[in-house]
C-alpha cells in the first residue's frame, strides 16, 4: 500500500515538473514546449486516468493539425477549401 502511494507521488511530481517546464517552453524558445507537454502527460498517464484521456485528445488534435498541414482529410476525401468551411 505504501509502495503504490509513494509511486503515485513520485510519478505525479515528475510529471508535474515536466508540465511546468513545458509551460516555460511556450515562453522561452530554448525549451521545446509541445513535446514536453506530451511527455509530461505520458508520464502522468501511467498513473492517472485524467492524464491518459487528455493525452488522447492532444494526440488526436495534433494528428488533425498535421493532416491539415499535409493536405489530407481524415475521412479520406479531398481537403475542404476555405469557402466550404464557412
Amino acid at each position: 500500500m505504501l509502495y503504490k502511494t509513494a509511486r503515485r507521488l513520485v510519478i505525479g511530481v515528475i510529471g508535474a515538473t515536466v508540465l511546468i517546464l513545458s509551460i516555460v517552453g511556450y515562453i522561452m524558445p530554448i525549451i521545446p514546449g509541445i513535446p514536453l507537454t506530451i511527455l509530461g502527460l505520458a508520464i502522468l498517464g501511467t498513473e492517472f486516468l485524467w492524464a491518459r484521456h487528455l493525452l488522447k485528445k492532444v494526440r488526436a488534435t495534433a494528428e488533425d493539425f498535421f493532416d491539415r498541414v499535409k493536405g489530407k482529410n481524415r475521412r479520406g476525401g479531398p481537403p475542404k477549401s476555405n469557402d466550404e468551411l464557412v
